[in-house]
C-alpha cells in the first residue's frame, strides 16, 4: 500500500491535504517535498451545524461520539472511561453512532462491565446535527485521524469536546484552547477530561 501510494504521489505535480499533521506525514513517510504540498482543511456547513439553546437539569449527562465502529476509532476506550465515571457515581449515558466490525466487541464489553442500560450503540444516523445537539459532551478517542469532520461538526454545534492528541485534532482544537486534548489510549486521562467537562457546565 505504501509503495503504491508513493508511486502515485511521485507522479503528481502538487498535493493538497487536510491538516498540517497529514502534511508532515507525507513529508516524513512518503518523501514529498514541502514545496509540493498545501493544506485545505475540511469545512463545516454552518447552515446545518450550529448551536441551539437547550434546557437541561443535568440529572443525567449525555456523552456521545460519532464514527465507524473500527479499532482505530477506539470507542472501547470511551466505553471504559465512561464506566469509570459511572462507578464514581456520575449519572451519564453514552451514545455511540455508527456501524462497523467492532460492534460485537463493543457489545460484549458493555455487557461484561454491567452498563447495558447506560451505553447504547445506535447505529447509522440520518440526522447528524440532531444527534449532536442532544449531547452535553462530544468525545473522539481515535488512535489516528487526519482532520475529523465529526469533531468539527460537534464544535460548530457549540458542544464541549474532548479528543485524542493525534493527526489534525490539535489544529482543530487550537492546541487545546478550544477543547480538551488527552494522550491517545489514556483511559484515565479521557475519564478525567470528561468529568471536568460534564461537571463544569
Amino acid at each position: 500500500r505504501w509503495r503504491m501510494m508513493s508511486r502515485m504521489l511521485a507522479r503528481t505535480s502538487f498535493v493538497f491535504t487536510v491538516s498540517q499533521g497529514s502534511k508532515q506525514f507525507l513529508i516524513d513517510h512518503i518523501g514529498l517535498s514541502l514545496s509540493r504540498i498545501a493544506v485545505i482543511p475540511n469545512g463545516v456547513d454552518i447552515k446545518r451545524f450550529y448551536p441551539l439553546a437547550k434546557a437541561s437539569s443535568h440529572q443525567q449527562y449525555n456523552v456521545g461520539t460519532l464514527g465507524s465502529l473500527t479499532s482505530v476509532k477506539n470507542q472501547v476506550l470511551l466505553v471504559r472511561a465512561c464506566h469509570r465515571l459511572i462507578q464514581e457515581g456520575i449519572n451519564l449515558r453514552l451514545e455511540i453512532a455508527g456501524e462497523g466490525p467492532e460492534r460485537s466487541t463493543l457489545e460484549d464489553l458493555i455487557k461484561s462491565l454491567g452498563i447495558t442500560g447506560k451505553v447504547q450503540l445506535i447505529g447509522q444516523i440520518a440526522d447528524t446535527p440532531a444527534f449532536l445537539r442532544k449531547l452535553d459532551v462530544f468525545a473522539l478517542p481515535s488512535d489516528s485521524e487526519a482532520h475529523p469532520n465529526a469533531l468539527s461538526e460537534a464544535m460548530a454545534c457549540g458542544l464541549p469536546c474532548i479528543a485524542s492528541q493525534v493527526g489534525g485534532i490539535p489544529e482543530i482544537m487550537d492546541q487545546g484552547r478550544a477543547g480538551m486534548i488527552f494522550t491517545p489510549r489514556d483511559e484515565k486521562g479521557l475519564a478525567d477530561g470528561l468529568k471536568t467537562l460534564l461537571l463544569n457546565q
